[in-house]
């Protein structure tokens, strides 16, 4: 899970910019084990100054996080599935969803 939340701090910082925060909770999907939802601090927000956020964003203040990933380690079942050997790989999943933008 540490590499994992490692290439989502760094998907966020190249597509959104660097300070942003992310938050990891445990959640369920049904191809990955462990899972959880990711929450990101609103891009939009944090280049306003304090107490002025973004008209957007409902003035939700610059440190307003959403929902705006799913992630979670490949469960080996889907590895075995798919003719992969869970004992030598392992993947993880991540994906957005423009949805739960701020």
């Amino acid at each position: 899970m540490a590499d994992l939340r490692g290439a989502i701090n760094a998907f966020v910082e190249v597509m959104f910019g660097e300070g942003l925060r992310t938050r990891l909770r445990p959640d369920f999907f049904p191809f990955t084990e462990p899972s959880a939802d990711v929450s990101m601090e609103c891009h939009i927000c944090a280049a306003h100054p304090p107490g002025r956020a973004a008209r957007r964003a409902g003035g939700a203040g610059p440190r307003a996080g959403s929902r705006s990933a799913g992630c979670g380690m490949v469960n080996p079942k889907v590895l075995i599935a798919s003719g992969i050997d869970p004992d030598r790989y392992s993947g993880f999943a991540f994906g957005l969803a423009s949805s739960g933008a701020c």
